[in-house]
């Protein structure tokens, strides 16, 4: 068998410098050339050698590089050109992963070991060597990678088993085009992997964000892998010329930091759904899991085959993750014009719906709360009837449920479809239901499961979860953190409600303004919890103003729950009948902040009152 697979890498070996210059030659023709399949070869390869295929590839043409830079007669960019990288960048990355110097070093590698890579033993020295020996040296040269290679498995499965998950950390993929208008794209390169690694069973994903190199630019990926607890991570950049992409992915192993797989893509922009699905295998393949038929068929779940299409998806998710009101008007321009290219595009009409509750959530407030609903739940059936195990669309069904009907039963149900794989907004909306009926713990668990997989995420539910929970300090603590570099209204809003209902109230005042001055927009919220501050702080004419104000904006609009701040308002105010009043005409108005109704703690006093408990009965909560 020892020969067999020897003979299998010597043919091996031999295509690939057939190939050597070929840019094009990866683990796809090789596969082809040697009449196997990519997983057969992947799992044999992997038994001989200890490495996968692209490692493989990547490995025999570092080697050839290596002996090239030693000859001296090319510079480094002709020799990644003449070995097939065709980006000196990347080849000078990947050289310097396998031998710990750059190629301009190369006189400092050991020719005689550092560049060999497992199963490649060079015999030249042999030749030195008495005849009657060289038998023994040949067959300990044959055993010993294997004995090595056991070992190391051995180790990789017991660092594997104290690391309890299979996990890699999403970088943000680079934006190398000339066009910093490109960002939407190496974004959606990014977000597009991390969906599909997360439909993988078995594979925990650290998602990319901004954020995280904002936070960490000078960190490296040992000191990333490390703080996220993550066993690899994933690096890339895109560069987008016209119809035609070039990605460069390569996977760093989070203990070590050496590279244990890389790959360029030049590909049309066409082909951009393959490329992205044959990133994800190889991921997978790296950390030992083999796809299923049902996973991958997963791996499309909700997409287009359009690419024109997607490319307008890319642009809107973009926009809607700014979490701002102009970049929900752009994301449902996008959203529009894509379903319109494929009416089939499952993923981009969840989008939509997800806009159009954006557009009366108490960020967005230009909707009231049944026009947004009534608009969302449109195309929420549409994704769900093109694709019935979309989570994104099940999340915001769930959303649907909880805030239009007030079935917390059925919304229940839909947001536990909604996290069957992992999903961001699907885990901080089910956090919020978790509190809105009293299940604090399980809220908390659920939020620090979302900042687990999501460290950076802007609109995390951890600040209000430790509230309740009781955990002043540590929620005060988190929110300070987030703010040192995440200076935006999710995370203001939350610490400012802390600050209201920790006794802050000077800070909350102040803390909101920042709000004011950050968005110029007051809303109902703000002006609702920034008058039960300056009521708490004794500051009663302050506070009634901003009830006028919220009284005046309520003749134009319910958006943003104005009676239901006002009633906040006059809960602070010790104010019972008057809180009462209000709170049952932002019932009859149907306002979005309902839900919210037994957790909102100015109205803790509230409880025992008999017209409360008959409007909590009212809405439903559970055990009413």
């Amino acid at each position: 068998m020892i020969r067999d697979d020897q003979e299998m890498i010597k043919k091996l070996e031999q295509l690939v410098e057939e190939n050597l210059g070929n840019e094009q030659f990866g683990v796809g023709e090789l596969s082809r050339h040697i009449g196997i399949s990519r997983s057969h070869l992947h799992r044999k390869l992997r038994a001989a050698s200890g490495q996968s295929v692209s490692q493989f590839i990547r490995e025999y043409r570092l080697r050839k590089a290596l002996e090239l830079l030693k000859e001296g007669q090319h510079t480094v960019s002709e020799v990644a050109y003449l070995v097939g990288f065709s980006s000196a960048t990347y080849f000078s990355r990947c050289f310097t992963g396998v031998y710990g110097h750059p190629p301009s070093q190369a006189d400092k590698v050991d020719s005689h070991g550092h560049e060999q890579g497992p199963g490649q033993v060079k015999l030249q020295w042999i030749k030195s060597i008495p005849r009657r020996q060289v038998g023994l040296l040949v067959l300990l040269a044959i055993i010993l990678p294997y004995t090595l290679f056991f070992i190391l498995q051995l180790s990789s499965k017991n660092r594997m088993t104290d690391e309890m998950t299979k996990s890699v950390a999403i970088l943000p993929f680079e934006n190398l085009s000339n066009e910093p208008s490109n960002a939407y794209f190496s974004m959606g390169v990014g977000d597009a992997m991390t969906r599909k690694l997360s439909a993988i069973s078995g594979i925990r994903v650290v998602s990319q964000t901004d954020m995280l190199l904002k936070g960490d630019r000078n960190e490296s990926v040992v000191e990333i892998a490390s703080k996220l607890n993550t066993s690899f991570v994933l690096k890339g950049s895109v560069q987008k010329f016209g119809d035609v992409i070039r990605v460069e992915v390569g996977m760093v192993n989070g203990k070590t930091g050496q590279w244990v797989w890389a790959e360029n893509f030049d590909r049309r922009f066409d082909d951009i759904f393959q490329m992205q699905n044959e990133i994800a295998e190889q991921v997978a393949l790296q950390m030992e899991t083999t796809l299923s038929p049902e996973t991958r068929s997963k791996l499309d779940l909700g997409y287009t085959s359009n690419p024109v299409a997607y490319e307008l998806f890319m642009k809107a998710n973009y926009e809607f993750t700014t979490y701002s009101r102009s970049g929900y008007k752009r994301a449902e321009e996008y959203c529009v014009q894509a379903i319109e290219l494929d009416s089939g595009f499952a993923l981009a009409h969840s989008l939509l719906g997800n806009v159009s509750i954006a557009k009366g959530s108490i960020f967005g407030v230009e909707l009231d709360a049944k026009e947004a609903l009534s608009q969302a739940i449109i195309h929420i059936r549409k994704a769900l009837e093109i694709e019935p195990n979309l989570p994104e669309a099940h999340a915001v069904k769930g959303f649907y449920h909880l805030y239009y009907e007030w079935d917390f039963k059925k919304a229940e149900q839909e947001y536990k479809m909604g996290i069957e794989r992992f999903n961001t907004e699907g885990y901080a909306l089910y956090v919020d239901y978790l509190n809105f009926t009293g299940r604090h713990k399980e809220a908390l668990k659920m939020a620090q499961d979302l900042v687990h997989n999501e460290p950076y995420y802007p609109n995390s539910r951890m600040i209000l979860s430790l509230f309740y929970n009781h955990q002043i300090d540590e929620a005060r603590e988190f929110a300070l953190s987030r703010l040192r570099f995440m200076h935006n209204y999710m995370t203001l809003d939350s610490y400012g409600f802390l600050l209201l209902n920790s006794g802050d109230y000077q800070e909350a005042i102040q803390t909101f303004q920042q709000i004011f001055e950050l968005e110029n927009i007051r809303f109902p919220r703000i002006l609702g919890w920034m008058g039960a501050a300056y009521a708490r702080s004794g500051q009663q004419v302050k506070a009634r103003e901003l009830i006028e104000e919220l009284m005046q904006r309520r003749e134009l609009t319910s958006a943003g729950s104005p009676a239901f701040f006002i009633a906040v308002i006059y809960a602070a105010l010790d104010e019972t009948k008057d809180a009462l009043y209000w709170l049952s005409v932002a019932i009859d108005d149907h306002e979005m902040e309902i839900p919210w109704l037994t957790t909102e703690p100015q109205f803790y006093l509230l409880h025992k009152h008999k017209d409360f408990r008959t409007m909590v009965k009212k809405v439903g909560f559970p055990g009413t």
